[in-house]
């Protein structure tokens, strides 16, 4: 028989895709670098945001340490360069 941890591993969701602490090395806390790397980009790349549940408003950029929920969602987008041609 089945028994439920007591509690579940950290998982978190980072544009819509889930990332473990098993797999993808999630931890609490995490910083902004680190999330941005887990769908391949850098913190000097790339906005981390948290964003509230699947649909929900998203938040102002995040930086430095971040203090990491299990089966939070964070959204994270790529930077514009400002200046310079197309």
């Amino acid at each position: 028989h089945h028994h439920k941890p007591q509690h579940r591993e950290l998982e978190i969701f980072v544009n819509g895709k889930v990332k473990t602490a098993k797999e993808d090395g999630v931890t609490n806390p995490m910083s902004v670098d680190a999330i941005a790397r887990l769908v391949g980009l850098t913190a000097e790349t790339a906005v981390v945001r948290r964003r509230k549940g699947e649909d929900g408003p998203v938040g102002e950029p995040l930086s430095g340490e971040v203090h990491v929920e299990c089966g939070e969602h964070f959204v994270v987008t790529r930077k514009t360069v400002e200046g310079g041609r197309a």
